[in-house]
């Protein structure tokens, strides 16, 4: 019988003769620690991946079979929880999209990066006293004004909400 997503499945590494792994060239600058968190931007050119170093590195996807790692961003000083990417703030038909990418961690802070700035760092917000568990940013339309609002949530079992400016 076939096993269900066995195309899922990592090939076996490649191991030197004294058995530890090779490593190649373009792997260097990979995570050194576990990958605790991934998103994918509202284009599904980017990935974003944070760590339990409190690091994100930014990976271009647009070449299906060839993922290139971008960036490395130095975000936290403990271990990151969770990704978000905002909607877009210019029109899906705009080649140049442009959103923030917001990071929750066990530093209880949020920080917040503009995708149009090479991820140049925008803030860093301190809405917990304990761990930041989750983050979503939520576009709302009031008539003819649109809005972006982001949420966080903790383990000190707070919501927090508060409008951002693009």
């Amino acid at each position: 019988m076939k096993e269900k997503f066995a195309h899922f499945k990592a090939p076996p590494a490649e191991k030197q003769e004294d058995g530890t792994p090779v490593v190649a060239e373009d792997e260097a600058e990979q995570h050194e620690e576990a990958i605790r968190c991934l998103k994918i931007s509202p284009d599904g050119k980017t990935l974003a991946s944070g760590d339990v170093d409190g690091n994100i590195r930014i990976y271009d996807l647009t070449t299906p079979d060839d993922i290139k790692l971008v960036k490395k961003l130095e975000a936290h000083d403990k271990e990151i929880i969770c990704l978000a990417f905002s909607p877009s703030f210019v029109p899906a038909t705009d080649p140049n999209q442009r959103y923030w990418l917001a990071s929750g961690s066990r530093d209880k802070c949020i920080s917040v990066f503009d995708s149009a700035q090479s991820y140049a760092a925008l803030g860093v917000l301190a809405q917990h006293t304990s761990t930041v568990t989750g983050i979503h940013f939520r576009e709302l339309t009031r008539g003819r004004q649109t809005a972006v609002n982001l949420i966080t949530s903790g383990a000190d079992r707070v919501l927090s909400t508060q409008e951002v400016d693009s």
